[in-house]
């Protein structure tokens, strides 16, 4: 029974192999290019991408206290010229 299914097994084996040893083969590079390439660089993107969304958050906060600031200094500028004309007309 032992030496009889061996053979009977190396025969299965040896069958599968010609059968499908190319996709097989093909398979596990797929596997060992995804798992040894692919899949590290979508973690460095993915942590690319983190930095970058945390990074354009605090843009759009600078950019909307710029706005602010801007409409503050138009108010002022405005006050300024009202009070130039003012001290030109007193003199």
């Amino acid at each position: 029974m032992g030496e009889g299914s061996e053979m009977e097994r190396e025969g299965i084996l040896s069958a599968m192999n010609s059968a499908y040893g190319p996709y097989a083969f093909g398979v596990a590079s797929l596997l060992l290019i995804w798992f040894t390439i692919v899949q590290p660089e979508l973690r460095a993107n993915k942590l690319d991408f983190e930095t970058f969304n945390k990074t354009l958050v605090t843009m759009q906060q600078i950019s909307t206290q710029q706005e602010t600031i801007s409409q503050a200094l138009s108010v002022n500028a405005k006050q300024l010229e009202r009070l130039i004309d003012k001290l030109e007309a007193s003199k």
